[in-house]
């Protein structure tokens, strides 16, 4: 599926209102400073802001660049699993299982009493001692 197919209803808006969209995602620049950049009023951008197809098309967008984002997130840690550094592997590994619920889960079926106590950092300051 390509891009125009993630984003059906932010490909059949106007051009204006598509940078609109994404200045706004951006989150950089303040609503004057968009309307100004997409050449319209402060008073045409809230116009958009309040019609259906605009909120759609934004909602659409969001949604579109939060699953890129997620992406290259678990690509970047899977990098990180693979890194050379044992501790980064480790952090890594922690972070992905406390993130995806399965972390409580194996802390509390295979994980010593002793050692499901600890916290992050008895975890860092025990593998530190390891290297």
């Amino acid at each position: 599926m390509n891009q125009s197919e993630h984003l059906k209803y932010f490909t059949r808006l106007p051009v204006k209102q598509q940078k609109a969209i994404t200045l706004i995602f951006e989150g950089t620049m303040s609503l004057k400073d968009i309307a100004k950049t997409v050449n319209v009023s402060r008073t045409t951008l809230y116009k958009w802001s309040k019609r259906d197809d605009f909120d759609t098309a934004q909602g659409e967008f969001a949604a579109y660049m939060l699953a890129q984002s997620s992406y290259q997130s678990v690509r970047t840690l899977t990098k990180l699993m693979h890194s050379k550094s044992e501790m980064m592997q480790f952090k890594a590994a922690a972070y992905v299982l406390d993130h995806s619920g399965l972390g409580q889960q194996a802390t509390t079926n295979t994980t010593p009493p002793e050692l499901a106590a600890m916290d992050w950092a008895d975890l860092v300051r025990e593998a530190e001692t390891l290297e």
